[in-house]
């Protein structure tokens, strides 16, 4: 796909990942249309961007009300690309029940409804961008995991099956679907690493159970690269695994960014609290285990500007303004 020529939307674009996305989009000359549960959020109509809502991803008739079938087929048709990255934050709220249905249906029917649009164009798009995340793999221990690993089992991995599942006929018309198995994103402004800074900043900050759980993780800036090299290779189809080259363990997570912030990594977490506590959230989300290796990337010759945990905290840290925000300044 030739940079800066046709329109590429953006269904979640004003998220963590996709606000980025979109400026990045945006510097290389692309139109962007995003659509968004926030349009008028950070990234777009402040920005001048042409927006279709959500509807506020509200639950109705066991389906997401969105915008129109009409509207979203219009905005898709014709259309260089669509990047699909809509979805409830995992570990936004406790996992009730009601709350692991909407993370399920917010993935599943988005995708749905997207598929659906897209079936109803007269041009579809060259290529589908998916999202999805390396929680497929499930807890898989200390195995190496490419791109060829068998899915899971648990709700992370149920689901992310069912995310990928809902787009699988795609390409049947002719557009080339990358399913992007994203790790954990680091970067300021959002996501894991905002939520974990308190702890540190107050030398409260240590690994979760014995910290041995592999932690997959990639820099937001990395993130996006690798998204517009996949947009732009057209030999990349299937799932990608969306990680830094060098996986860490949780323990040596804390150690890197307790270094990082000149503060220590003395206080673990045991899992029987956090089960406690948490239950299923806390097995899946903060226990469970995934040496994941972006194999497919690496073959395709892309490289990482952020491959070691050191590196990627350096240049997220070193960030005068996050440092001021987060009241770690010296």
């Amino acid at each position: 796909m030739d940079a800066g020529t046709r329109a590429i939307v953006v269904i979640g674009g004003t998220g963590f990942i996709g606000r980025l996305l979109v400026q990045r989009l945006l510097e290389r000359g692309e139109t962007v249309r995003i659509v968004s549960r926030h349009p008028d959020g950070p990234g777009g109509a402040s920005r001048g961007l042409r927006s279709l809502p959500w509807a506020a991803a509200a639950m109705a008739s066991n389906h997401l009300a969105l915008c129109s079938y009409d509207d979203l087929t219009t905005a898709l048709d014709g259309s260089a690309a669509v990047v699909n990255l809509a979805g409830e934050d995992i570990a936004a709220r406790p996992w009730t029940a009601a709350q692991k249905q909407r993370i399920r249906d917010s993935r599943v029917y988005s995708v749905r409804t997207m598929t659906t649009a897209l079936r109803a164009t007269q041009s579809p798009p060259a290529v589908l961008l998916q999202g999805s995340a390396v929680g497929y793999y499930g807890d898989a221990g200390d195995a190496l995991l490419d791109e060829t690993a068998p899915p899971g089992k648990g709700f992370l991995a149920e689901t992310a099956k069912a995310w990928e599942d809902e787009s699988r006929d795609v390409p049947t018309l002719g557009t080339r679907r990358v399913l992007v198995r994203t790790g954990v994103v680091l970067d300021a402004g959002g996501g894991v690493l905002d939520r974990m800074l308190p702890a540190f900043k107050y030398f409260l900050g240590g690994p979760l159970g014995n910290g041995k759980q592999w932690f997959p993780w990639i820099h937001r800036e990395d993130e996006v690269r690798a998204m517009l090299f996949c947009l732009d290779t057209p030999d990349i189809s299937g799932p990608v695994n969306f990680v830094a080259p060098t996986p860490v363990t949780n323990r040596e997570f804390c150690q890197t960014l307790a270094r990082a912030l000149h503060r220590t990594c003395a206080l673990p977490m045991p899992a029987a609290i956090l089960k406690l506590a948490l239950g299923q959230m806390a097995r899946e989300l903060l226990l469970a285990s995934q040496r994941v290796t972006p194999t497919r990337l690496h073959a395709a010759g892309f490289v990482f500007t952020y491959p070691t945990l050191a590196l990627a905290l350096q240049a997220i840290l070193g960030n005068s303004t996050h440092r001021r925000q987060g009241g770690l300044a010296a």
